[in-house]
């Protein structure tokens, strides 16, 4: 059936939209942006967010040297204290060193033993010291150590000083442990006729 256009009605035209809808709609957004941009500038993203700076501790550059001086202050006292240790004399404590107050002098008729080679011998056990001679110059009392050493016989010079000013060089054989070496060795002064003192050393 042929349709009957002349009688349809025709569409209306739209009217377009008053102006301050365009605007409110405008300024709704330009609001909306901004708010997005405060948002973003106050609550970063994890992504955007920047690490904290980490602070480092301070050097102290100038205690070292310093530290390191000290070192080797007691480095360099150490050393020389252990070299001066080594340096210094070491006491011998010997018994021709002994101070004569530790000696008592025993005379022949003090000696009770039988007389051989015209000498009582010793019996008493202890500890003895022969002094063969004293000088005030010790190049004689060198000369007298050389002596017995070519009879065989060791000896020992000791310096002591009387008085406090006279100084003596005593030429001593000994210490005496055995009576027998002892009495042997008076003999062998006797022969060579050399005097020697009988001393006996306190315990």
């Amino acid at each position: 059936m042929p349709r009957d256009y002349k009688n349809t009605p025709r569409p209306r035209p739209r009217r377009p939209a008053p102006g301050w809808v365009w605007m409110l709609a405008g300024l709704a957004v330009g609001l909306f942006v901004a708010l997005l941009v405060f948002l973003r500038g106050r609550y970063p993203t994890p992504e955007g967010r920047t690490p904290p700076a980490r602070v480092e501790a301070p050097v102290h550059s100038r205690p070292a040297p310093v530290a390191r001086a000290t070192a080797g202050k007691r480095t360099a006292a150490a050393t020389k204290a252990k070299a001066e240790a080594k340096a210094a004399p070491q006491p011998k404590f010997d018994f021709y060193t002994i101070l004569p107050e530790m000696e008592v002098m025993v005379p022949d008729q003090d000696i009770g033993g039988p007389v051989e080679h015209g000498l009582p011998q010793v019996d008493t056990p202890g500890t003895y010291v022969l002094q063969a001679g004293s000088f005030r110059s010790y190049a004689q009392a060198d000369r007298l150590k050389a002596k017995l050493a070519l009879l065989g016989l060791e000896a020992n010079i000791q310096s002591v000083t009387v008085n406090g000013d006279e100084t003596w060089h005593r030429v001593r054989l000994g210490p005496f442990h055995s009576l027998q070496r002892l009495n042997r060795t008076r003999a062998a002064l006797k022969r060579h006729h050399v005097e020697a003192l009988l001393l006996k050393l306190k315990s």
